[in-house]
């Protein structure tokens, strides 16, 4: 089976793409091979040179021809990054989604944060024979009445609807995931009652809703897209120098 292959594009606070007038402005490059994925992630310098803005025009005919050369089939990027480049954050690629699934594993016990949506579609039709337990946080719980009757005639399995809080019963050491599709800057949980070594995993957020997850459970582990692609390629993403800056 032939590998999908995604292009990570991340600002790179404070860095400058050319040292000198006479050099090529520089995009660093890292190339990672997965098992079911290959990703190119590219750097961003946020100044094109000693603090100087980009042109957008030269900005955008540098990054697509740095797309041309990964010829990854998707490209991606996160919403700090397109706040920079003053562009909609693209939707992360369903396979990288289910990737970060298969990798971490569903849990005994299950939340999805979120209207109804392929992903979530994938989870409950092929990822639920381990789960004993299923809430759901959403605005209208009728829009999953097809789905929660499918699922206690095949599985015997309850579904629980609850917006806010989070109502766990059973075994108390068993492990919880939570899938969170909904965008904002605030969890619609109150993850402050999620157990210790709950795994939330965080599909569509930026970097403030993240810190905030994380400050109010800190014995929780938060993933998200951007996250493990910075892990997986090695990427230091974490200093803020300039940040404000926009392309001219």
């Amino acid at each position: 089976m032939e590998k999908e292959s995604i292009a990570y594009f991340y600002l790179q606070h404070g860095q400058t793409a050319k040292k000198h007038f006479f050099e090529k402005p520089q995009m660093p490059k890292v190339h990672i091979d997965k098992e079911n994925m290959s990703i190119d992630a590219i750097g961003i310098p946020e100044y094109y040179r000693a603090k100087k803005a980009w042109k957008e025009k030269e900005l955008e005919r540098k990054l697509l021809a740095e797309l041309e050369k990964s010829g990854a089939q998707w490209c991606w990027y996160g919403k700090g990054t397109a706040r920079f480049l003053g562009v909609k954050q693209p939707d992360i690629p369903s396979f990288f989604m289910e990737e970060m699934l298969h990798r971490y594993g569903v849990r005994e016990r299950l939340i999805l944060v979120g209207e109804p949506n392929p992903l979530f579609d994938f989870v409950l039709q092929n990822l639920m024979s381990r789960v004993n337990y299923l809430q759901i946080s959403c605005e209208e719980a009728e829009a999953y009445e097809k789905r929660a009757k499918w699922l206690f005639e095949t599985y015997g399995l309850v579904t629980v609807f609850q917006r806010n809080r989070v109502i766990l019963s059973g075994d108390g050491q068993a492990e919880t995931l939570v899938i969170d599709m909904e965008g904002g800057e605030y969890a619609s949980i109150d993850v402050r009652e999620l157990p210790g070594r709950s795994v939330y995993m965080d599909m569509d957020s930026g970097e403030e809703k993240g810190n905030r997850i994380v400050k109010r459970n800190k014995n929780i582990r938060y993933l998200s897209p951007e996250s493990l692609l910075n892990k997986w390629c090695h990427l230091d993403t974490n200093a803020q120098n300039g940040y404000n800056t926009r392309v001219n």
